[in-house]
């Protein structure tokens, strides 16, 4: 029984990773698409990770894949140091620091965000 369960948070960990890489997606290059860009999910999106970085430390989504996947591991650290920073690790042997991540992310986040605005509310027009 322990190991259905197991398999079914493994299966929900798995999910809620394919969804935040698409919201990684949509974030990094929602700009591009303009479905996406003219409904303003572009926005909403950016806005909501922008929160979730400043606000919890983290994206939200990836706290809520490590919690699902340290029930059946409980001494995981691998993804303590961030959603990215395992990521790049597990595929390719290296990961910049969570310092790195965190500032780049922050900035392109925040400069994202006020191009969003800028455009829709024409400030510097």
């Amino acid at each position: 029984m322990a190991n259905v369960k197991c398999a079914s948070l493994s299966l929900a960990a798995s999910v809620v990773s394919f969804c935040h890489i698409f919201l990684v997606f949509i974030v990094a290059f929602g700009w591009f698409i303009p479905f996406i860009y003219v409904t303003y999910l572009h926005g909403v999106f950016l806005f909501i990770t922008w929160w979730s970085w400043v606000f919890s430390g983290s994206c939200v989504m990836a706290k809520w894949e490590y919690k699902l996947r340290s029930v059946c591991t409980p001494g995981v650290e691998q993804y303590s140091n961030g959603y990215l920073n395992y990521h790049f690790r597990k595929l390719t042997g290296w990961a910049p620091s969570i310092k790195f991540i965190r500032f780049w992310g922050l900035s392109y986040l925040t400069l994202g965000m006020l191009l969003w605005i800028n455009n829709y509310f024409n400030f510097l027009a």
